[in-house]
């Protein structure tokens, strides 16, 4: 399963044979060992537990720039099972109800296991304990595997897949208004209902009541929030009561989020009536609405876990007296063996930090050097497209603005980000928040109208584009650009 001779040989060759395909990127700051588990989830553990799964998942970790990890799904695959998860709805508008449910299931597992575990020092037990810990965590994450083939439904400019079934289940042309509302997610995410709890102390403090107990109720919830792929960052409670009190009108602000999504919830029901829409276009649209959820709950699920991930691993590191950066390049299954003979690792995880690539496939997962690579092209992965002068996208929030293209991975890179900047990414999660609210604009890689970015950008009132595709490599080297959130163009000028 891990890195066996069969597995290497298998993956290796089928990625020879396609690594000219088309692919989906997700580009983010990262290290190896919390993406590992992630692409153990992705591949192998969903086509476990889902009807319905993509078949191959490829990771350059390190590859142009350190603490930086390009994740690839095939375009062709996607689609197949895109259209695999459709046509069971057409064939049973349960379908979408059940499979949701089997997801919904295995969060609450993974949830209970998280939260026994966070009663637990790991500073208490031995190496080994924490390791069982960890691997236990681990399989408890892999029941909501099957969160992962919703990644099938991410898309960038010029793919409509939403608007072309939405048409095909109404019967007739859909504009580009009803998209919007169509696609407004009608649960809250993790970081909305965070927020909500904030509001809710802060109009409790505007009262003059105590709100010890409530501060600690919202750490104890959420103080993973900002958490990411590079470091567990917990939010304390002096952070949080920061936060409280920084709701300039928490009853409006109260207020605005009790209607919110009661509107929302209104307005799609309206519109469905009027239309007089089929039990199929219902259904599909309920459907594309919790697999918005399950996206979000699963990233709720990626934070908590990498919480632990860095957690054991630093604890590891100190005791071995092991770099504890170089640490975070052995897998979860090698540390075992790691404990026993740490010198064995140190050069492996030096080999890996210089540049891997990780293949994993339905039966198994495998981890190459750069070395092993040379004889592969791989320059479509790669590109240069420091020429092109402008990229389109789809408008998330509207407006015009001018400023320094900044490029962030991740939080190790927020110190470069000026008030004023464009904030150029592939998708934000929360820890990028203090940034979004200095940004002038916002351009997301990934992500359509109803991803954190989306949402956050029109809290803010600044304008965004989505699912812009190659706007990292583009935009690279900084330089001033014009975002044009009315025509979904960001260029340079």
């Amino acid at each position: 399963m891990f890195n066996t001779l069969a597995d290497r040989e298998r993956l290796l060759n089928y990625f020879a044979t396609h690594v000219h395909d088309e692919y989906f990127s997700k580009h983010f700051g990262a290290v190896l060992g919390p993406i590992f588990v992630q692409s153990y989830f992705a591949v192998l553990k969903c086509n476990q537990n889902s009807p319905v799964a993509m078949g191959h998942g490829h990771i350059f970790q390190n590859f142009t720039q350190d603490r930086e990890f390009d994740w690839g799904w095939s375009v062709a695959e996607m689609k197949v099972a895109r259209q695999d998860l459709f046509y069971r709805l057409e064939q049973d508008s349960s379908f979408g109800e059940v499979w949701c449910k089997s997801y919904y299931d295995g969060f609450a597992e993974f949830d209970l296991v998280a939260r026994s575990q966070e009663k637990i020092s790991f500073d208490s037990l031995p190496n080994e304990e924490i390791i069982t810990c960890l691997h236990t965590l681990i399989e408890a994450g892999a029941k909501q595997a099957h969160g992962y083939t919703v990644d099938c439904l991410l898309s960038s400019a010029g793919d409509h897949w939403f608007a072309e079934y939405a048409q095909k289940y109404l019967g007739r042309p859909i504009t580009e208004d009803e998209v919007v509302l169509l696609r407004e997610a009608t649960h809250r995410t993790f970081v909305n209902q965070y927020h909500v709890r904030i509001v809710e102390a802060a109009l409790a403090l505007e009262q003059g009541k105590d709100i010890t107990e409530m501060l600690s109720s919202i750490h104890h919830d959420y103080y993973w929030v900002e958490n990411n792929y590079l470091r567990a960052t917990p939010k304390t409670v002096a952070e949080i009561l920061i936060e409280v009190k920084s709701i300039a009108d928490p009853h409006a602000e109260y207020t605005k989020e009790q209607t919110r999504l009661a509107e929302i919830i209104t307005k799609k029901k309206m519109w469905l009536d009027d239309m007089n829409a089929s039990d199929l276009l219902r259904a599909f649209l309920k459907f594309s609405d919790e697999c918005i959820f399950i996206q979000d709950c699963r990233k709720q699920a990626v934070l908590r876990l990498n919480h632990f991930i860095f957690s054991a691993l630093d604890i590891l590191a100190a005791r071995l007296n092991f770099d504890p950066e170089l640490i975070r390049y052995i897998m979860f299954y090698e540390l075992e063996d790691c404990i026993k003979n740490p010198k064995k690792y140190e050069p492996i995880a030096r080999e890996r930090q210089a540049g891997c690539l990780i293949l994993v496939d339905r039966d198994g997962m495998a981890i190459f050097s750069r070395d092993e690579l040379t004889h592969l092209d791989l320059s479509d992965f790669f590109p240069d497209d420091s020429t092109i002068i402008e990229a389109v996208g789809t408008v998330a929030s509207p407006g015009k603005v001018r400023g320094v293209a900044r490029v962030i991975l991740g939080s190790d890179q927020f110190g470069q980000f000026q008030k004023g900047d464009i904030l150029i990414t592939n998708q934000t999660t929360p820890d990028f928040v203090p940034l979004m609210k200095q940004a002038a604009a916002i351009i997301a890689e990934q992500g359509g109208i109803t991803s954190h970015a989306a949402i956050v950008s029109r809290e803010l009132g600044i304008p965004c584009l989505v699912g812009v595709k190659k706007a990292m490599s583009i935009f690279a080297g900084g330089g001033m650009v014009e975002v044009d959130a009315e025509k979904g163009i960001v260029r340079k000028i």
